[in-house]
C-alpha cells in the first residue's frame, strides 16, 4: 500500500497544495480583527471573625445581626463569568452610550454600524434607519429593537466575547473581545466590565444597605421621640415645680423612665448603626484591574505559513485516504469478477 501511495506522489502533492492555497486565499479575504483584553481580580472583603465582640453581641441582642451572606449565588468564579455573558448585563451595556468622534452613540448602534450588521439585518425593512438613541416609542418598533438586541447578544456571546480564568488554578478572570473594529472592541469591553462591577457590587451589598437604611430610620425615629420626651418632662417639671403632693410625682417619674428608656434605645441603635456601616464596608467587593486594553489593540495573528503547512498535511492525508479506499474498492470488485469468471468456467466444463 505504501508503494502504491508513493507511486501517486504527484496526486498527494497536488491535493495538499490545493488545500493549503485555498485556505490562504480564504484567510486573506478576511478583515483584520482586533482583540481587547481585560483581566481583574475580585476581592470580596476581609474574612469575618467568628469570635463575638461587644458590638456584634449588642446588635444580635437587638435583633440586628451585622453579618451577612449577601450575594452568595455569585461566590463562585464560574458564576461570575456566566454573569458577564448574561443577557441582562450585555443588554444593559448595549443601551449605554459612549462618545465616539465627538458624538454620543449607544453601543447597540455602534455595533450595527461599525461591524456592518445594519445592512445585513435591516436593509429593506421598515426600520432600516432605526436609531436606538433617538428612536420613537412604538409597539412594533420595540419588538424589532428587542429582536435586534437578541441577535446582537448572540453574536457577542458566541463569536466576539471570551471569558475564562487566566490560569488553570488562578483566581484571576480574563475577558477578551475580538471584532473587526478596534474602537468597538476596546470601548464595549470596558463598558461591559464596568457594568458587571456595578451590578455585582449592588447585589453583594443589597442586604447590608437595606439593613443600614432600616437602622438609620429607626435611629432617627427614636431620636425624635427622645427629644420630645425630654421637652415633655421639662414642661411637666416647670408646671409642677412647687407641688408637694406625692401623687403629682408619679407622672414625672413615668416621664423620667420614658426618657431613660429612649436614651438607652437610641444609644444602642447608634452603636448598631456604626456596626452596620462597618459591615457594609466589609461586604463591598473590590474589583482590582490588572490589565486593561489600550490603543493600538493586538491584531489577530494569522500565522499563515503554519496554517498553510497544517492544511497542506491535512490535504495529503485526505487524498491518501481517498486513494486507499478507492484501491480497496477496486480490489474487492476485481476479486468478485475473478471469482465469478472461475464459477462460469467450472459450469461450462
Amino acid at each position: 500500500m505504501f508503494r502504491y501511495l508513493l507511486s501517486k506522489w504527484w496526486v498527494l502533492l497536488l491535493f495538499g497544495l490545493a488545500t493549503g492555497l485555498a485556505f490562504v486565499a480564504l484567510n486573506s479575504a478576511k478583515k483584520t480583527e482586533y482583540t481587547a483584553s481585560f483581566s481583574f481580580a475580585l476581592d470580596d472583603g476581609a474574612a469575618k471573625s467568628t469570635a463575638p465582640n461587644s458590638v456584634s453581641a449588642l446588635a444580635q441582642e437587638l435583633g440586628f445581626s451585622p453579618t451577612y451572606d449577601a450575594g452568595g449565588v455569585f461566590s463562585s468564579l464560574n458564576n461570575i463569568m456566566e454573569l458577564m455573558q448574561s443577557r441582562l448585563i450585555i443588554e444593559t451595556t448595549l443601551k449605554r452610550s459612549v462618545t465616539f468622534n465627538g458624538k454620543p452613540v449607544l453601543f447597540a448602534d455602534f455595533f450595527l454600524d461599525s461591524l456592518e450588521y445594519r445592512e445585513k439585518w435591516m436593509a429593506g425593512s421598515p426600520f432600516e434607519k432605526l436609531n436606538f438613541l433617538n428612536s420613537k416609542p412604538g409597539k412594533e418598533e420595540e419588538i424589532f429593537k428587542n429582536s435586534l438586541i437578541n441577535n446582537i447578544q448572540n453574536i457577542v456571546v458566541n463569536k466576539l466575547l471570551r471569558v475564562d480564568k487566566k490560569g488553570k488554578n488562578s483566581t484571576l478572570i480574563e475577558a477578551s473581545l475580538t471584532s473587526t473594529n478596534e474602537a468597538f472592541s476596546k470601548y464595549f469591553l470596558e463598558a461591559l466590565i464596568e457594568e458587571v462591577s456595578r451590578y455585582y457590587i449592588a447585589i453583594k451589598t443589597q442586604r447590608a444597605k437595606t439593613h443600614l437604611e432600616f437602622i438609620q430610620k429607626r435611629a432617627d425615629s427614636v431620636k425624635g421621640a427622645f427629644g420630645g420626651a425630654l421637652y415633655s418632662k421639662a414642661a411637666f417639671t416647670d408646671a409642677n415645680i412647687n407641688v408637694v403632693r406625692e401623687v403629682a410625682v408619679v407622672p414625672n417619674e413615668k416621664k423620667q423612665t420614658d426618657v431613660q428608656l429612649l436614651r438607652e434605645t437610641y444609644m444602642n441603635l447608634v452603636r448598631s448603626q456604626e456596626a452596620a456601616k462597618t459591615t457594609l464596608m466589609e461586604e463591598t467587593p473590590l474589583f482590582q484591574y490588572l490589565d486593561t486594553p489600550v490603543f493600538p489593540l493586538q491584531k489577530s495573528s494569522s500565522r499563515l505559513f503554519f496554517k498553510f503547512l497544517l492544511f497542506f498535511i491535512a490535504g495529503i492525508f485526505i487524498a491518501a485516504l481517498f486513494l486507499i479506499i478507492r484501491k480497496l474498492i477496486r480490489s474487492v470488485l476485481a476479486d468478485g469478477e475473478e471469482q465469478q469468471n472461475d464459477e462460469e468456467l467450472v459450469y461450462s466444463h
